[in-house]
């Protein structure tokens, strides 16, 4: 059996949000010395519901504070970032996690998370579908061009490359499906 933490960072009192990270970051080095499998970090905006916007950056962050527990995200809210450029992001994470890096992607649900963002909602499984697309081809391809209803990209390579090859595992979700590829708790 595996065991694994998921933090939402979440702070009910709207609390300082260092306290919400000083003790999510302890509870990741807890963990670790545990022996966990892996830790799960979420993302939301514009609420205390949880205080990551980016949890790429926090993943770095985590890896840096401990030694081998895997570091996932759960999720990334694809829709809300340019794919090419969260292709740069997933790879230079995973450099800097040294390939512990875990990518659970989403299409989001909360409408006001939209449209602060100037999104629709509903427009988000068609940018989920391309935005994956864009990463999978942006991380396994030496270059490629893409044409989309959404993107349109000329020939392209990123820079740097994730260590995990292909790519680092991903755990996609989208409406009610899960789909598992490759992530540590297969």
């Amino acid at each position: 059996m595996k065991f694994g933490v998921f933090q939402l960072l979440h702070s009910a009192d709207k609390g300082p949000a260092k306290e919400v990270y000083d003790n999510a970051l302890e509870q990741a080095r807890l963990a670790d010395e545990l022996g966990f499998e892996g830790i799960w970090l979420a993302e939301h905006h514009f609420s205390s519901y949880g205080y990551s916007p980016n949890p790429l950056t926090f993943a770095v962050k985590i890896a840096d504070q401990t030694k081998q527990i895997r570091i996932g995200t759960a999720v990334v809210v694809l829709p809300l970032y340019h794919p090419l450029r969260l292709a740069e992001e997933i790879a230079l994470t995973d450099q800097l996690t040294n390939g512990r890096l875990e990518v659970g992607l989403g299409r989001g649900y909360q409408r006001y998370e939209f449209e602060r963002l100037g999104l629709d909602l509903d427009d988000s499984r068609p940018m989920f579908d391309e935005a994956l697309e864009i990463i999978q081809l942006a991380l396994t391809q030496e270059s490629f061009r893409y044409e989309g209803k959404y993107y349109q990209l000329p020939e392209t390579t990123i820079f740097p490359r994730p260590i995990q090859q292909p790519h680092p595992p991903f755990l996609l979700k989208s409406d009610k499906r899960h789909i598992l590829i490759d992530s540590m708790f297969h």
